[in-house]
């Protein structure tokens, strides 16, 4: 992530799991339903349809979206900068790491994503990527493969994928893969980014609203990232690969995200 661009609120952040339910099982007790107007059941439901909780894993990790059912991951959500420690430059560029750091903790579920467990582990982690490979900003999507999923953690479950459409995004989570995205953070208009944003930024995403075409998405950028919505006529074309090396100049528009299997 671009550097001193990110929120720069009070970072503290706790793990968190996501669950969603089917529309038709939300909201308030039916009897009560029946009294409100149209508008109001559909904003009953939608308050309703993510239950945030900081609680042990869902028995299942993702639900496939079937009518009004929605899909989502249970994912812990954890800042690039846990205890808003935002001076750090390892933590000002640090999306990617705390990226991979989410997508491990789901996939293994045997990483500490407590603020404190969390800064440590992102500071590790872009130390050794510095002392290794020589730089740890702004990296690559396929090096976020290399280097910190294979390398790191020893993790091979993982691929790159050119994307298509957003269509190719709901495929990839209705089979129970995680997203990872390199973005143009500045196209995302996040209220919650020091304006303008991040020019180089990573999201996860972790599941899709079928009712309100949202992308459903841990932002590593902001406290406030934790099952974060996007519009996916805001998400897809914010998609966008960036090269390894601080700022280096980007050519054209490379549309591929990092998949991660359990």
């Amino acid at each position: 992530m671009d550097k001193g661009q990110p929120g720069s609120e009070n970072n503290e952040s706790v793990p968190v799991t996501a669950e969603v339910l089917p529309t038709a099982s939300i909201g308030l007790p039916e009897r009560e339903v029946a009294s409100l107007d149209e508008k109001e059941k559909r904003e009953n439901v939608l308050e309703a349809d993510i239950k945030i909780k900081a609680a042990a894993p869902l028995a299942s990790s993702h639900a496939l979206i079937n009518g009004n059912e929605n899909i989502i991951l249970s994912v812990p959500f954890l800042s690039q900068a846990p205890l808003a420690n935002w001076e750090d430059a390892r933590q000002q560029d640090g999306c990617e790491e705390a990226g991979a750091l989410m997508a491990m903790a789901w996939a293994r579920g045997e990483i500490d994503t407590s603020p404190k467990a969390s800064e440590k582990a992102i500071i590790a982690l872009a130390d050794w990527q510095q002392e290794k490979y020589g730089e740890h900003r702004d990296v690559y999507i396929d090096d976020v493969a290399v280097r910190i999923f294979q390398d790191y953690f020893h993790y091979d479950k993982v691929k790159t994928q050119v994307i298509i459409d957003k269509n190719d995004l709901i495929s990839a989570l209705k089979e129970g893969k995680l997203i990872l995205a390199p973005v143009n953070g500045q196209a995302l208009h996040n209220p919650n980014f020091k304006a303008p944003g991040p020019e180089r930024h990573l999201v996860v995403i972790i599941g899709y609203d079928n009712k309100t075409d949202e992308f459903i998405t841990n932002d590593p950028g902001t406290r406030r990232g934790a099952s974060y919505r996007y519009s996916s006529e805001i998400l897809f074309p914010a998609i966008r690969a960036y090269p390894s090396g601080y700022h280096q100049p980007l050519v054209g528009v490379e549309k591929k995200v990092l998949l991660v299997e359990k």
